[in-house]
């Protein structure tokens, strides 16, 4: 099997193997260019490589049958003594096992018992949310941030020739989940103080041409995180619940970053980086600083009533020309069922001021099949889109609209996703009464059976890891998992529907920064219209 083609970087970090006591692999289970766009990529190896004795190598999925292989110096995973794994979505599980056994590793943790095999771990909000479906796969997991554990995980395996065998050890250290072990709750860690954790400056920067397949959607720009969580909890978002508490870098710690960082990586484009970029308290100062740099910017998704006509000037005056909100529904009694607490009008007023202050592309994120939605939920959409289309956007609006999934730790863990043909009804809905307006209102549906699939990993458990096995071994398409499933004997709709407030969860193991029976509590307030 041929080894992946190197690419080349600006930055690169290599260190010489022959002096490190400590060699770590960290897999990103997806390509190059998708991989590179995470924060989570540079910011990981930067921790690792500031112990002197130990290297970290960045590897992912290849664009072609190949064995995965390390960017910094080609080495394939089997060479490693640590191999981590990123996990941010679900979809990327079969990926996790493919890259394992493309790389002659047994996936199953039991499968390397007494063997010299790599230590296998994980994290990442998918992680932190329900880990179970993919937990026999890994010797160790982390729950919840990074910083906390990471030395002494490091200090761990170099302590021991196999630290495998010795992994009893962190037994009681919170944040530590060991899948093969006996464990009745596993208590996230989190990162209190943002100021004080390290930030990577000298971010690796592909040095390739824009229309080259491994070129990032952003671009070359440098990665800056502002904040971590959420504090709004929308009953239906992962990380609102699996990332609190809010935390955020203070003003003048940013400003410091930015400078240091234009000057290491010599890009002229900062991407802010966090789950609510709009609670930034100072984000307004931060984009004027950054646009006064002389300096690109580049946000995601803003809160419709966060937008104000400086926030909007300063994002247009940089070169960015679209901005992207996220409504979720199209009134304001479902966006309140779901705790999305804006109206209608807060909407409205952000497109018009994004339209007045030069934003020439417009970017609106919806979920249809939420609990409670009705029909009135669904031309809500079609009455946004239509009042918001009469602003002028040069290159128009987008609707990007996705299917409800259920996700584990949120008031709608127990919510059914509705079945396909009822999705497919009101894309159908949505699609008649808005093709009209075309092309000033372009439409994009994920595929709903890649919704379901989401759906099923999202709450599933260890039965699943052998149909993710049987996919990773196969072309990995829906195909591969519908006859995965059936020879699994598993049935799609058991994960798929309504679960009891009281059923016991695969995830329930798992704590975070808050209460189950808080859940419950929301979950009660929607049922009562609150």
């Amino acid at each position: 099997m041929k080894t992946m083609k190197l690419i080349k970087e600006r930055n690169l970090v290599r260190k010489n193997w022959r002096e490190m006591d400590l060699r770590v692999a960290l897999c990103y289970p997806n390509k190059y260019h998708i991989g590179m766009s995470s924060f989570t990529i540079h910011l990981i190896p930067h921790l690792f490589n500031s112990r002197n004795n130990v290297v970290c190598e960045r590897v992912f999925l290849p664009y072609t049958k190949a064995q995965p292989t390390s960017i910094e110096s080609n080495q394939p995973l089997k060479n490693f003594d640590l191999i981590g794994f990123s996990v941010q979505f679900e979809t990327d599980y079969p990926h996790i096992v493919k890259m394992l056994l493309d790389s002659f590793i047994p996936p199953y943790a039991r499968e390397r018992d007494g063997k010299e095999y790599p230590l296998v771990i994980g994290g990442g909000p998918c992680i932190s949310a329900n880990p179970e479906p993919i937990a026999d796969f890994f010797d160790l997991l982390v729950v919840g941030d990074i910083e906390p554990v990471l030395d002494k995980i490091i200090d761990h395996c170099l302590k021991f020739k196999n630290p495998r065998n010795r992994l009893n050890e962190l037994l009681d250290m919170p944040g530590v989940y060991l899948p093969s072990l006996n464990q009745d709750t596993i208590k996230s860690v989190w990162v209190n103080e943002m100021d004080n954790i390290l930030h990577p400056l000298q971010q690796i920067v592909p040095l390739v041409e824009r229309k080259d397949k491994v070129s990032l959607a952003f671009g070359k720009t440098f990665l800056m995180e502002i904040s971590r969580g959420c504090s709004h909890g929308c009953r239906f978002c992962l990380i609102g619940y699996t990332n609190r508490p809010y935390r955020e870098r203070s003003l003048s710690v940013l400003e410091k970053i930015v400078d240091k960082g234009i000057e290491l990586t010599g890009v002229k484009k900062i991407s802010l980086i966090g789950a609510a970029i709009s609670d930034y308290k100072r984000l307004e100062d931060l984009c004027w600083y950054i646009v006064n740099s002389g300096l690109n910017l580049s946000l995601s998704s803003l809160r419709a009533d966060r937008v104000t006509p400086s926030l909007i000037e300063a994002i247009a005056s940089s070169g960015q020309q679209s901005i992207a909100l996220a409504p979720e529904t199209g009134t304001n009694k479902l966006r309140y069922c779901t705790k999305k607490q804006m109206t209608n009008d807060d909407i409205a007023r952000a497109a018009e001021i994004a339209a007045e202050y030069g934003i020439h592309h417009l970017k609106l994120y919806y979920l249809i099949g939420l609990p409670n939605e009705e029909e009135s939920d669904l031309k809500g959409i079609i009455e946004q889109a239509k009042e918001i289309s009469q602003f002028k956007f040069k290159r128009g609006i987008s609707l990007s609209i996705n299917p409800f999934v259920p996700k584990a730790h949120t008031p709608f863990q127990w919510d059914p996703q509705p079945p396909l043909e009822i999705l497919r009804e009101k894309k159908r809905f949505l699609e008649s009464a808005l093709r009209k307006f075309a092309p000033k209102i372009a439409l994009k549906f994920l595929d709903f059976r890649w919704g379901k699939i989401q759906a099923l990993l999202s709450r599933g458990d260890r039965h699943l890891s052998e149909v993710i096995k049987t996919v990773a071994e196969r072309h990995i398409t829906l195909g591969s998992w519908r006859k995965a499933l059936s020879e699994a004997n598993i049935k799609l709709e058991e994960y798929l529907n309504r679960f009891s407030l009281y059923d016991e969860m695969p995830w329930d193991h798992i704590l975070l920064n808050f209460r189950r029976a808080s859940l419950i509590k929301e979950r009660m307030l929607v049922v009562k219209g609150k």
